[in-house]
């Protein structure tokens, strides 16, 4: 009568293993599971923070593009400045050879401004009229 028992309680012991290694299993395929979505959810929010951070980069490299056009049309205009600049400046030091040297020599390579070499006066106005007279220095007794 005791092998009936010895049988059936193998029977529950191996039915008890069976059912504790089938529960191993499930806990650790759980915990595996809920490893991956955690993983998936970190990846999830790097791929989010990665994306956000391209955004913001491409943002900043239209805004040098557009400051980069903005220096470079600034520098444009300040070289044409520049050129005038230079013009005015060869003007002014022309004046300035012309009022400051003899009147008989005129600088070198340049024209006089009141040339009426050609027939016409330095002033133009109608023939016969002269609107601007000349200054006449007088001489006073000391």
């Amino acid at each position: 009568m005791l092998i009936p028992y010895a049988v059936a309680g193998s029977a529950y012991l191996i039915l008890a293993g069976a059912i504790y290694f089938l529960y191993y299993k499930l806990t650790k395929a759980k915990e595996a599971l809920f490893a991956a979505r955690r993983h998936a959810v970190h990846a999830d929010a790097n791929f989010e923070a990665a994306k956000q951070a391209a955004r913001l980069a491409e943002k900043r490299c239209v805004q040098a593009l557009q400051n980069v056009q903005l220096s470079l049309s600034q520098a444009d205009k300040a070289m044409e400045v520049a050129g005038h600049i230079q013009v005015v400046s060869e003007q002014v030091h022309y004046i300035t050879e012309c009022l400051t040297g003899p009147l008989e020599a005129m600088p070198a390579g340049r024209h006089h401004a009141m040339d009426t070499t050609a027939g016409r006066p330095a002033i133009a106005g109608k023939a016969g009229q002269e609107r601007y007279t000349r200054y006449v220095p007088e001489e006073h007794a000391s």
